[in-house]
């Protein structure tokens, strides 16, 4: 009897290490897939704010570091998930647009602050867009 409790008991124990092991790596590839899914808002801003740089220099033959007049009133991205700053020159004649994750996470409870290969993105005047790693760009 005791054997086949000890057996048993081997058992229950394997199959608990297999579902831990299995719902570890579910829950890394779900928490990877947020990510990359999340990067979705920052990658709408920047053609947002290329878009709302370009509608500006129309109307007024400069580009501006007016936040609020390009749309981005609180200083960061629709949900607030990266935070968005500006470098105009004093000519005004280019900018570069960078973004971050926000350090306090968006309003809709996202932090991008984990996510280490995509911890900042740019947009210029000419549209270049970049990210420390290209993949950030790509959505995966």
């Amino acid at each position: 009897m005791r054997k086949m409790l000890l057996g048993l008991l081997g058992g229950c124990v394997l199959v608990a290490a297999v579902v831990g092991t299995w719902t570890m790596v579910a829950t890394l590839a779900y928490h990877g897939y947020v990510e990359r899914a999340s990067r979705a808002e920052v990658l709408n801003a920047m053609g947002r704010m290329a878009t709302a740089q370009e509608s500006f220099r129309l109307r007024n033959r400069t580009y501006t570091n007016d936040l609020a007049a390009l749309g981005f009133d609180d200083g960061c991205t629709e949900n607030c998930v990266y935070l968005v700053s500006l470098d105009v020159p004093p000519n005004a004649e280019t900018y570069t647009a960078r973004f971050v994750p926000n350090p306090a996470g968006g309003t809709n409870g996202v932090n991008q602050i984990g996510d280490e290969d995509c911890q900042s993105f740019t947009i210029d005047a000419l549209g270049r867009r970049s990210a420390p790693n290209r993949n950030c760009l790509e959505g995966r």
